[in-house]
């Protein structure tokens, strides 16, 4: 379960949470919603009558990391979710196993905010999570759009799945400026708040989420959602030709490829990805 190293640690964090919070570019609030498996922070924007997308993060950026994109998004209601067991300020009550309890977790998040069949949104890490629960709770969600999900398509190259599992534990940790560059098409410059959000989180989080692993293919045939794969042509973490081979093989799923652009497509190409969103 993530847990902040220190007072001081959380307030540091928070403190560069609410710098990009405050950038939010529309009217936003932020609320605890409390469940059995977790009390979930999430940011909220956009009329409460209008049509819902929740919107799962990548990895070790918590809801903000949506900031770009949701400029895009309009006539929805907005929900992005911080993910437990990881950055921000979600309070797992108890470890995260495996995608089961991730299904889990985001069953009882809809439910408890009395939503009826929203669209789903996940990047990176939360198109893994979104993926899953395409599959293990369909009665629950509506339209799926995932982007650059990570490794549920096809694993990790061997060095990324290696550096990945090892990279909290280094004791010198490359930059987050160097990692989030890494990650996208050259010639990308990340958002300052942004790196500054990530190196407080490596210096004063520690995370505790389950793996992503890659599904099979009987898995991903039962996908019973309208489901959108939006995929990065510069992809890093994985092959993009197996992942793009992969998501036509999955019955009606559409699929789009983003050529010129890497893993991080919410901030690389928010416009673009916004309009690919079910």
């Amino acid at each position: 379960m993530a847990r902040f190293r220190s007072d001081a640690g959380k307030a540091a964090y928070r403190k560069a949470y609410d710098r990009m919070l405050g950038r939010w570019p529309t009217p936003c609030r932020t609320q605890i919603i409390s469940g059995s498996l977790a009390d979930t922070h999430v940011i909220e924007a956009g009329p409460e009558n209008a049509p819902p997308l929740i919107l799962l993060p990548a990895v070790s950026v918590g809801a903000v990391a949506f900031l770009p994109l949701v400029a895009h998004l309009t006539g929805r209601r907005i929900i992005a979710a911080d993910l437990p067991g990881d950055a921000g300020f979600t309070l797992a009550h108890r470890r995260m196993r495996d995608i089961a309890d991730m299904a889990d977790w985001l069953d009882e998040l809809i439910g408890n905010l009395g939503l009826d069949q929203p669209a789903l949104a996940g990047h990176s890490y939360g198109g893994w999570i979104a993926l899953g629960a395409a599959v293990l709770r369909p009665e629950r969600i509506g339209p799926v759009t995932v982007i650059a999900p990570a490794s549920g398509l096809v694993p990790f190259h061997w060095y990324m799945a290696l550096f990945l599992r090892v990279a909290e534990y280094l004791p010198f940790r490359p930059s987050a400026a160097s990692v989030l560059r890494a990650q996208a098409a050259s010639g990308w410059h990340p958002d300052p708040d942004f790196v500054a959000l990530m190196e407080a989180m490596t210096r004063h989080l520690r995370t505790e989420v389950p793996f992503p692993v890659s599904f099979d293919a009987a898995f991903l045939a039962r996908i019973a959602r309208p489901l959108q794969v939006v995929l990065a042509g510069g992809e890093v973490l994985y092959d993009p030709a197996r992942a793009a081979a992969r998501a036509r093989a999955i019955p009606g799923a559409r699929l789009a490829v983003v050529e010129g652009a890497g893993h991080l497509l919410p901030m690389e190409r928010p416009a673009e990805v916004a309009g690919m969103i079910l």
